[in-house]
């Protein structure tokens, strides 16, 4: 399950996540002296645009590679690498630490929310901004160019949507995947921990006590029956000194 998070993951971000789409009159004019402005945008692609103005925008750009690119990939690689490669107990827990701390860096759920919302926010605006009570020259535009295509509005001057692609599919495979072999607190997060930790019978985040930062620490694992020898041991050494108390009482 997590080598098939891995590959859908990497689709998610080389496939075409969303598409802009130009429609109205504007549009039309343009297609026609053979301008299209439609394209198809994958995530790997977005902050290099995103950091082309400088300033805070690269900042953004690197907050985007981080959440929504590195973050995802590296915490399933630290999983596949727990997963298959042999290494010492102490190697295993070390990664698994950094693992966790990876997981809180992954926002792949974040995009699954941004796409459709994108697209259900921009066309209204982008309508707004450019019509024929702004620009005149929009309404002899939608007289002129009435489109047969039924997704084409020419009441409109121009409206720019954002519609998913089939990267957009890959994202909501990844976060389905992720619920179960990704995030912190899944199948495969839970049978990682409890390999590592057989005497922790609540993995994280089950347990409030347990975080990345004491995960590599072990309490001592103390066998039940030295348990009860030292509980009886406890207990006859109590009952000597206590006859031993009444004995010489008695000789007193």
């Amino acid at each position: 399950m997590v080598l098939a998070l891995l590959l859908v993951l990497i689709e998610y971000m080389v496939a075409p996540n969303f598409a802009r789409v130009l429609r109205g009159s504007l549009p039309a004019l343009l297609d026609q002296a053979g301008l299209n402005f439609d394209v198809e945008l994958a995530l790997w692609q977005m902050p290099r645009m995103t950091a082309m103005a400088g300033g805070l925008d690269v900042l953004m750009a690197v907050t985007f590679v981080i959440f929504i690119l590195a973050g995802p990939l590296l915490r399933v690689l630290s999983l596949l690498a727990l997963l298959l490669l042999p290494m010492r107990l102490e190697t295993q827990r070390l990664i698994y630490l950094w693992s966790r701390r990876l997981a809180s860096y992954t926002g792949v759920e974040v995009m699954l929310i941004a796409t459709p919302l994108i697209g259900t926010a921009f066309g209204p605006m982008s309508e707004a901004i450019l019509n024929a009570g702004i620009l005149p020259l929009c309404g002899k535009l939608d007289d002129i160019y009435n489109p047969p295509l039924p997704d084409k509005r020419h009441t409109t001057c121009l409206r720019i949507d954002v519609e998913p692609a089939s990267g957009y599919w890959f994202n909501v495979a990844a976060v389905v995947l992720m619920c179960f072999a990704g995030f912190d607190g899944s199948w495969t997060s839970k049978y990682i921990h409890r390999r590592l930790y057989p005497h922790d019978r609540h993995p994280p985040p089950s347990c409030v006590e347990c975080c990345a930062a004491t995960s590599l620490r072990q309490p001592p694992v103390v066998h039940p029956a030295f348990v009860r020898a030292s509980a009886d041991g406890e207990s006859t050494r109590g009952d000597a000194a206590a006859v031993g108390s009444r004995s010489r009482g008695s000789a007193l």
